[in-house]
């Protein structure tokens, strides 16, 4: 289980956000083995035949499935509420070198694979050719339907923010997932794939992030030094 402890503080701080770049990701799952998703079939249809050109080697070493840790560098939790993927873009181009090589042996603790030794070799040129990559997926398989996909998020977060006016800080934790409930201060999020973690939140509230490509699961963020979400 994750618990994330709030203080007083905390529930002032919590903010919402959207993350084109876990979108990016979770669409890149959802092509890689499509029939774990059939909510998404339709778009499966769509997107596959646009994405066939796209050889992104570096995204599918740095991001596999499975495993109770997943580096956060490649959709690192957003800084303002609706940033644009260009922006995102440039904070994973940013990275500084050390930490991504970092965030790729810990997702590899053994041995990394000859795949992912670009980040542990040459992060820097790797971290640029994953951008490329990225770039590529998003611009074929999410540019073309993101104002459809942002919206259906913005519906989520004005929705709660309404909650909270009308019901209080506690609506915004209502009904997230099956796997997420409030119990004793803490935001619990059970069961994970992720390592069970306890996080005190510090008076750094918490980012809470719609999501319409992670499904059926939901992608907790614990680790630091990013922002839990």
């Amino acid at each position: 289980m994750i618990r994330y402890r709030f203080g007083q503080d905390d529930l002032l701080r919590t903010r919402f956000a959207i993350a084109p770049l876990m979108e990016l990701i979770g669409a890149f799952y959802v092509l890689r083995q499509p029939e774990r998703y059939v909510v998404h079939r339709r778009w499966v249809e769509w997107a596959a035949p646009r994405v066939r050109h796209i050889a992104p080697a570096l995204l599918d070493a740095a991001a596999p499935f499975g495993g109770s840790y997943w580096p956060v560098f490649l959709s690192p939790p957003p800084q303002v509420p609706h940033p644009t993927i260009e922006a995102e873009l440039a904070r994973v181009r940013e990275t500084p070198p050390d930490a991504a090589a970092a965030e790729i042996r810990a997702r590899y603790p053994d041995r990394v694979p000859a795949a992912a030794r670009p980040f542990v070799d040459d992060p820097a040129r790797a971290l640029r050719e994953l951008v490329r990559q990225l770039r590529a997926l998003g611009d074929a398989a999410l540019a073309p339907r993101w104002v459809t996909i942002s919206a259906l998020l913005e519906s989520e977060i004005a929705g709660r923010a309404r909650s909270l006016v009308t019901v209080g800080s506690r609506a915004a934790f209502a009904d997230l997932h099956s796997s997420v409930g409030w119990e004793a201060g803490c935001l619990c999020v059970q069961p994970t794939a992720k390592a069970a973690a306890e996080v005190d939140l510090a008076g750094r509230g918490l980012i809470l992030i719609p999501s319409a490509f992670t499904w059926p699961t939901v992608w907790p963020r614990t680790d630091p030094p990013w922002d839990p979400a």
